[in-house]
């Protein structure tokens, strides 16, 4: 019998499984930054908030581009609409 086989192919299953879910949770919590993020523009009148809500947006948008091509990479399904919804309300 070829237990061994078995064990180490759940194990590489287990891992799959558990970098796809942080992949996941991480452009969630991205998406949720964002819309933090989206929050200082709309109730900030300080100038030096503003800025940094800026630079965090930008920052924020590269690590959201990154997750969504290594989910790619990874053959991990998320929805992309979010960004784009992101994108028009921005260009408003």
């Amino acid at each position: 019998m070829f237990f061994g086989f078995d064990k180490g192919y759940k194990a590489e299953k287990l891992k799959y499984e558990e970098e796809k879910r942080e992949i996941v949770d991480s452009i969630n919590e991205v998406q949720k930054d964002l819309e933090i993020c989206r929050g200082l523009f709309e109730s900030s009148t300080d100038a030096s908030l503003l800025e940094f809500a800026i630079y965090y947006e930008a920052a924020l948008k590269n690590k959201y581009d990154y997750l969504l091509k290594l989910a790619k990479i990874k053959n991990i399904s998320v929805d992309f609409t979010y960004y784009a919804d992101l994108e028009r309300s921005s260009n408003e």
